[in-house]
């Protein structure tokens, strides 16, 4: 559709997409103009799928020179009149560069038909990313009533401007409720029904050192599309909870090919996709699906080396609609202080050693002193807590 729209899976699923970290620049005009960093390597992505998205990176600088450059995550497109699936939300987006955290731009912009209409929505007051506007989809006279105003408020010559872009049209006074046909029109105007595209960008300048790996974390609460009970979208195949009731499947996908727009592949890639009562992902393109995975517990852990995406995420998680959710300590990649060795046990053999200034994925073990470290193909190991850095303490 334009350039920065991603594809998507189904029509229902047109709002779920998120993306990797991707490198580019904001014109003057509005416009993201991405760019590839051909010198800049992704060594390792550890990325989890859960209540919420958590993302470490390393990043290296593999050229003689320091590299400055905008980095952007994106949200996925929506519309600016019922966001994120009718819901106000907010995705309380963090982000770490080097374990600090660092302040961020918010780029919004709303497209129609290739053109950009923000001001008008914004004149409007229709800002669904920062505000919701109450537009109920089962009171349509209301909505039609309230939108109506908005537009009346608008000085004429701005009214012009908007019919022009064939933004306004006549407001709807009668509707037949089984075809959705209106059958009488007001002389009066409201906004148009049409494809809007809300584009939500987070993003910050970045310098990548020469020689030298740079992390970078940043983490967020997905929106989800709460709709999937029983069994989940992604697995087409009758399983253990299909017809369990007391499990509530909620979708949502990841854009991981603008990791792309790095020096390619990513050197390790670790995914862990994390419910309470079970998990799901499959590798998506161009709306069809493959590769699913269904976890028959709660977690899915995938390990790829020189890893070239090509296909997307679509994950679903499992819980239990009668509970609340509790809090999870997500695995990050810590950051080693000291030689350190990896055992098969806390306070067990040594199996091999992680040098020093390198990073291992983990999360803290039920032994206390002790973290779970997370390495190749799932095998698990301990590491003393003395010898990983504090930033997640």
């Amino acid at each position: 559709m334009k350039k920065i729209v991603l594809c998507c899976v189904y029509v229902l699923l047109t709002s779920w997409l998120w993306a990797n970290d991707t490198a580019g620049q904001l014109l003057p005009t509005g416009e993201i103009q991405f760019k590839r960093q051909k010198n800049i390597v992704l060594k390792n992505e550890a990325l989890v799928l859960s209540e919420k998205v958590a993302v470490d990176y390393l990043f290296e600088n593999t050229s003689v020179q320091d590299i400055t450059t905008e980095v952007f995550f994106p949200l996925p497109p929506t519309s600016p009149l019922v966001p994120y699936f009718n819901k106000g939300h907010n995705f309380h987006f963090k982000v770490f560069v080097n374990e600090q955290e660092i302040p961020y731009q918010t780029h919004r912009r709303i497209m129609l038909d290739e053109k950009d209409v923000t001001r008008y929505f914004d004149l409007m007051g229709l800002d669904s990313y920062e505000k919701v506007v109450a537009l109920d989809g089962s009171d349509w006279k209301g909505t039609a009533e309230k939108l109506q105003q908005l537009v009346q408020s608008l000085s004429e010559e701005t009214k012009q401007e908007m019919r022009n872009l064939g933004i306004l049209e006549k407001s709807c006074l009668e509707m037949n409720e089984d075809t959705g046909i209106c059958t009488r029109f007001s002389q009066q105007e409201q906004l148009a029904h049409k494809d809007y595209q809300q584009e939500v960008y987070f993003y910050w300048m970045q310098t990548f050192p020469a020689h030298t790996t740079t992390h970078i974390y940043h983490e967020y609460v997905p929106s989800f599309l709460e709709q999937s009970v029983g069994y989940p979208y992604a697995s087409h195949i009758p399983f253990e909870y299909k017809e369990d009731n007391d499990i509530f499947w909620k979708a949502a996908a990841y854009i991981v090919t603008t990791a792309n727009n790095w020096k390619r592949p990513i050197g390790l890639f670790h995914l862990l996709v994390l419910g309470e009562k079970g998990a799901a992902v499959s590798a998506y393109n161009q709306g069809r699906t493959s590769e699913t995975k269904v976890a028959l517990g709660n977690y899915i852990a995938v390990e790829k080396r020189d890893f070239v995406p090509s296909s997307e995420i679509l994950f679903e998680i499992a819980s239990d609609p009668h509970t609340s959710h509790s809090s999870v300590i997500l695995p990050r990649l810590y950051k080693v202080t000291e030689n350190a060795s990896l055992m098969n046990t806390p306070f067990g053999t040594p199996d091999k050693t992680l040098v020093k200034d390198s990073y291992v994925w983990a999360y803290p073990a039920q032994e206390k002193g002790w973290f779970v470290a997370l390495t190749a193909q799932g095998t698990v190991h301990y590491i003393a807590q003395e010898n990983l850095s504090d930033f997640w303490k």
